[in-house]
């Protein structure tokens, strides 16, 4: 099969939806990666493939594998402000605590990306995710730092008030 297949695999999951999930069954391996270190499940939320991810989990794909860049498919929930896929990742082992090579926790990369959209970020905090609220990436900022920087009064009470 080499790497012409496993291409396949990453292209079914960009392109394909729903039709993907009949190529996934061909794969006895779902941790495979990219050249950028991203596993399946990374890609399937970076191109809102719902039913490609949902599948990968309940196969028991890496829920914290990290891309070359650090980011965990929880990191691209967050990005994508994919809640029900959060939530999924989080029910099988995910991990809220990792951080990218900028210092970031998901609920910061969550907060990042919200724009007036809370769903990501109310499932983390849900789980616990809250204790990273106040977590200062390399950047020297946290989630309620950028909250508050940018005027998001909401938000910054969701994560104050489940701290």
């Amino acid at each position: 099969m080499g790497v012409m297949r496993m291409v396949d695999f990453f292209q079914a999951v960009r392109r394909d939806g729903h039709g993907a999930l009949s190529s996934l069954n061909e794969l006895d391996d779902v941790n495979i990666r990219n050249d950028d270190g991203e596993n399946l499940l990374h890609v399937a939320i970076a191109y809102s493939n719902v039913d490609a991810a949902v599948d990968l989990i309940q196969r028991g794909v890496d829920v914290n594998a990290q891309d070359r860049k650090g980011a965990t498919p929880l990191h691209y929930a967050g990005a994508h402000q994919n809640a029900m896929v959060a939530q999924q990742i989080l029910d099988h082992g995910g991990d809220f605590g990792v951080v990218d090579e900028h210092g970031n926790t998901p609920l910061w990369t969550a907060v990042f990306n919200a724009r007036g959209k809370y769903d990501v970020v109310n499932v983390l905090l849900a789980k616990g995710a809250a204790k990273t609220a106040h977590q200062k990436n390399r950047h020297g900022r946290s989630p309620i730092d950028f909250a508050t920087q940018i005027g998001d009064t909401e938000l910054v009470k969701l994560m104050e008030n489940n701290s």
